[in-house]
């Protein structure tokens, strides 16, 4: 019986190792054959707080111009990104046979504020030069609202009133593309409030190339007092100048142009019967430098 046993044992383990060696062999993954041939490096990645700030472009004045705040007349609606911006105008004006000059400076505080400065010569109601102190506010963008509003308020102490006058206007712009459209609406009251003026400016600005915008600027002024003190100074009782506008910019500077007519009618002082209140037209030409910093 054992020896039954052990016979049917070797025949089991003959059949298995049979078996086995009919089953095919499986081939190990040979390694690439480029592993083999280049050498294995380290390549190290900053993290992102390592990696370097890049810097600021200078801001361009062709930004600038498109935005509104190089604009004889006009005042955009926007803060601009420039830390600062400057322009002056100066030229003649033939209906009133006069020079006529503007200087501007605004300076950035934050996103939506910025302390401006402008100064003005020409015939007015009372002193023939103007400086204006205030700031202008951002209150809403295009890209989030569909149309950009800001506000101004302005101080003007000189002026024939002693007490000075507080101007406050309202900002619209509204770009199609490279096409800008500005509207402004400023009212000035002194304290007393019986001595007013109300300006209109409306203008539009297209950026032909990045070193060239053309435009149409305008502007309308109405004074309106009741105040005595103006009985002793020639005025202007209102007066409009409109020109086209071209501005050429290069880099961070601009050169800007315009030409356009100008209407303008004088009151004389009160009891000044030598000299009669009159209306003329003329034309208006006027050459400036600005820039974006």
């Amino acid at each position: 019986m054992l020896k039954l046993d052990g016979s049917v044992a070797l025949g089991l383990m003959f059949l298995s190792t049979t078996a086995l060696g009919r089953e095919p062999a499986t081939a190990l993954p040979e390694p690439a054959a480029d592993l083999d041939q280049q050498p294995r490096a380290l390549h190290l990645r900053p993290l992102e707080p390592d990696l370097p700030e890049q810097e600021a472009l200078p801001p361009k004045a062709s930004q600038t111009a498109a935005e509104g705040l190089l604009s004889p007349f006009t005042s955009a609606a926007v803060i601009s990104k420039s830390r600062a911006i400057a322009q002056s105008y100066v030229g003649y004006d033939g209906a009133v046979a006069e020079t006529r000059a503007r200087v501007a400076a605004e300076g950035r505080l934050t996103s939506f504020l910025a302390l401006r400065v402008e100064f003005e010569h020409g015939p007015a109601t009372g002193n023939e030069n103007r400086l204006s102190l205030g700031a202008r506010l951002g209150i809403l963008t295009q890209p989030q609202s569909g149309i950009d509003f800001g506000a101004a308020v302005y101080y003007q102490p000189k002026d024939f009133r002693d007490e000075g006058n507080v101007v406050a206007g309202l900002l619209l712009a509204h770009h199609f593309g490279r096409l800008g459209l500005f509207g402004n609406t400023l009212l000035g009251s002194d304290p007393e409030g019986d001595d007013q003026s109300f300006e209109l400016r409306l203008g539009g600005m297209y950026a032909a190339k990045d070193w060239l915008s053309v435009g149409f600027d305008a502007r309308s002024r109405w004074n309106f007092s009741q105040d005595a003190k103006r009985a002793r100074a020639r005025s202007v009782d209102w007066e409009m100048q409109a020109a086209p506008t071209a501005i050429l910019c290069w880099g961070s500077f601009s050169l800007m142009t315009l030409v356009g007519p100008s209407l303008v009618k004088m009151m004389p002082p009160v009891g000044d019967a030598s000299t009669d209140s009159y209306t003329r037209a003329g034309l208006l030409a006027m050459l400036g430098a600005g820039g974006a910093f």
